[in-house]
């Protein structure tokens, strides 16, 4: 099989197939879902995979984080999950009326560690999964078009599509997610850090060079509908468009069920294709 080669940094590599090697999903954007740009805008293009808020970010998934966005500085990183931002909403890091356990910084450390308010993905963002049926997502589908026909907020080509999409056998997709009762899988033979100081990236078993499938890249839509970088990102080589990235493992708590999300809010990609940008600008 044709090859291609994707460099990491001044002296690492790896060899791709030129067929991704999983069936990948692409995330909407806000026009194709709503038909508008979110009131928000200029702001984080979250969207909400499932409403649960039990993925707790222990040691070691902060450890993961901080490897993968190893061109980031320490302190954006954790930015990252500031209680006022975009995935911790009030649950996050920074809180002075409630500390959580920061392991990014060694501090706070005999406080709960903090969650995500919601398991969440980005605009643009890639994700992979099996399809299935979601009565869930039917009812809320059905809801959705109950609501078009009120507000004529939608044509009937449109409404038509969405009724059929009740009917078929899978409409949804169990999205692959890490695990946050469990520490990120390491390679055979590697050991988890027992610091920040000892995180090596290769050691993991999943990363965002060679599976973005499982991480979202923020992003922010703004009025015009554009979907730009997140501030504060890190530049890295293998994605081959000096453009600044942040990384956040699609995670969730595999104790509260799966995490079913509407196939209407994605473009499934065609099989073998790479994961598309996740900037777009006008």
């Amino acid at each position: 099989m044709i090859q291609q080669t994707i460099y990491f940094n001044d002296n690492t590599s790896v060899e791709l197939a030129t067929r991704y090697p999983v069936q990948l999903y692409m995330q909407k954007e806000d026009r194709e879902i709503w038909g508008s740009v979110r009131d928000c805008a200029s702001c984080p293009a979250v969207f909400t995979l499932k409403d649960d808020a039990h993925a707790f970010i222990e040691e070691q998934m902060q450890y993961f984080i901080r490897a993968i966005n190893y061109a980031m500085t320490l302190d954006n990183v954790a930015l990252l999950f500031d209680h006022g931002l975009a995935f911790a909403n009030r649950t996050g890091l920074r809180n002075p009326d409630q500390p959580k356990a920061d392991y990014f910084h060694g501090k706070d450390l005999s406080y709960r560690v903090f969650n995500l308010d919601k398991v969440r993905t980005c605009s643009r963002s890639s994700l992979t999964g099996t399809e299935e049926f979601s009565l869930t997502v039917a009812l809320l589908a059905a809801v959705q078009i109950i609501k078009a026909i009120r507000l004529r907020s939608a044509g009937l080509g449109v409404l038509r599509k969405k009724f059929s999409g009740l009917l078929v056998g899978r409409n949804a997709l169990n999205v692959w997610t890490f695990d946050s009762t469990q520490p990120p899988p390491l390679k055979p033979g590697k050991t988890h850090p027992r610091s920040i100081q000892e995180i090596v990236l290769e050691d993991y078993l999943y990363n965002p060079r060679e599976n973005r499938e499982r991480f979202l890249v923020a992003n922010i839509v703004n009025p015009q509908g554009d979907v730009v970088q997140f501030p504060r990102g890190g530049l890295y080589p293998w994605t081959d468009d000096n453009t600044p990235y942040s990384f956040v493992p699609h995670i969730s708590n595999h104790t509260y069920g799966k995490v079913l999300y509407d196939l209407d809010n994605l473009i499934k990609l065609p099989l073998g294709a790479y994961p598309p940008r996740p900037y777009r600008s006008t």
